[in-house]
């Protein structure tokens, strides 16, 4: 209940100054994005999609002739289905005049590679950051595409707090990244028979920490860019993934990249970019090498000369495949598509991170 409570409190704030009387959203009722609270609380009527057996041939043939058949004005679609949506142009240019008021979407980390929905899938669109233990956290409200930022996801929502912390839990100044801490409400009290994932989750008293990374600047916003698990360790040396393609995602060809880790027996990993070719007839092909060349250049000599294992963070390796593995939320599952790379270049798979 105290869950259903804090989902319509914040709920409200997103959708607040917006008539939203039909809303779309395809998560699991038992997820907190997809909790029913608000729709028994509000009246507001809730579309979902239930396909029994197997989905659509063509799912997003599907998702726009729903989402116009039911009438929907706001909607909850993760970054990974805006994408294939705005990779599609005869659906977008069947009905020149229709969009939806306001989608919201999150799940993972949002990029520029989005911000085209605004004009064609929607009106606006709001940046939402949250995980199950504690609700929806911050938004970020954009109505013209050329001002949507990487990574960023607001600011606090009303009684929410939020803190960036180093490795010792201690606050960090502004623009500083580490680790998110959140102020929660006292719903969370723990994992069930998980006495030690609840320890590490909750090290100070009212605060969980999700283990994402981030910072905020000067203006109060938060920058979400990623999980601490997706972090690849080379010897001693840590690469962010989610930099490195927030840069790539702009190269010619692109649709969607993920920098995953494959094993090395010398330094246990080493990057690999893995990437998706554009589907759009008029998308220029995606050549590997030409990465390659992007993310060298990206690594400065400055960065080469502070690190001494700088030259193994250019990836030297780089896959293009039909689609990556998603989990229900639209998430890439970077697990599973190390263990396709590892496979389609012959490695064994020998470390866990």
């Amino acid at each position: 209940m105290t869950m259903g409570l804090n989902y319509y409190q914040c709920t409200l704030q997103t959708e607040s100054g917006l008539k939203t009387d039909v809303h779309y959203n395809s998560c699991s009722f038992g997820w907190f994005t997809g909790y029913p609270a608000i729709y028994f609380t509000s009246g507001q009527t809730r579309v979902a999609t239930y396909v029994k057996g197997a989905p659509p041939k063509d799912e997003a043939t599907f998702l726009m002739d729903l989402l116009k058949k039911e009438s929907v004005d706001s909607a909850v679609i993760f970054p990974s289905t805006i994408k294939t949506l705005l990779a599609r142009a005869d659906l977008l240019q069947c009905d020149v005049t229709w969009r939806l008021p306001l989608i919201l979407t999150g799940g993972s980390a949002v990029k520029t590679d989005v911000a085209n929905a605004l004009g064609t899938l929607t009106s606006e669109f709001r940046v939402v950051y949250g995980c199950t233990e504690v609700g929806f956290v911050s938004y970020k409200t954009y109505n013209d595409p050329g001002k949507v930022v990487n990574f960023n996801c607001g600011k606090p929502l009303d009684e929410m707090a939020v803190k960036i912390v180093d490795d010792n839990l201690r606050e960090v100044p502004p623009n500083t990244k580490g680790e998110i801490m959140i102020k929660h409400n006292g719903f969370f009290t723990g994992y069930l028979k998980q006495p030690d994932l609840t320890a590490d989750a909750t090290p100070e008293d009212g605060w969980f920490r999700p283990r994402d990374l981030a910072y905020i600047n000067n203006e109060g916003d938060l920058f979400v860019e990623g999980r601490q698990s997706e972090i690849i360790a080379i010897g001693s040396l840590m690469i962010y993934p989610q930099l490195l393609e927030s840069h790539l995602i702009k190269c010619p060809g692109v649709h969607d990249v993920a920098v995953v880790a494959i094993p090395d027996k010398d330094f246990d990993n080493l990057p690999c970019v893995c990437v998706v070719q554009d589907p759009r007839p008029e998308a220029p092909l995606l050549v590997p090498d030409e990465l390659l060349r992007t993310c060298a250049e990206y690594f400065q000599d400055s960065f080469l000369q502070v690190n001494k294992q700088g030259e193994l963070a250019v990836p030297k390796v780089c896959l293009v495949f039909d689609k990556f593995p998603l989990n229900p939320n639209g998430k890439v599952q970077r697990r599973a598509l190390r263990a396709l790379a590892v496979d389609r270049l012959g490695l064994g798979m020998t470390t866990d991170s």
